[in-house]
């Protein structure tokens, strides 16, 4: 079974520098996808079922996080075919999170 609660992350890391490609068509690095009160780097999986029952639940909170001044980004480590099935499958989704400014929703290069 899989287990449905995420352990908590290590807070105070510094993050690398990164420069991602978007599905928002634009690039997004440290310096854009942070907060004044930090950032929030999320490695997701796009096909799996653990996020997709989650993505609605990551959305909202990441918004909270933008309240409080907290920039998230999320890394697709995937390659061409897995852009694809983000594009399509979560469509209404991803307008949603590039909508946000502080939601650069990002896709790591193949």
């Amino acid at each position: 079974m899989v287990s449905t609660v995420t352990p908590a992350g290590a807070l105070g890391m510094l993050a690398p520098p990164f420069d991602l490609p978007g599905v928002d068509g634009r690039r997004h690095t440290v310096a854009s996808a942070r907060g004044p009160n930090g950032l929030v780097v999320m490695f997701i999986c796009n096909h799996c079922p653990y996020v997709k029952a989650v993505i609605d639940k990551i959305v909202r909170d990441t918004n909270e996080l933008a309240a409080h001044g907290v920039g998230s980004i999320a890394d697709v480590p995937s390659v061409a075919e897995c852009v694809a099935r983000l594009r399509e499958e979560y469509t209404a989704a991803a307008r949603d999170l590039t909508r946000a400014e502080h939601w650069p929703a990002s896709l790591a290069s193949s």
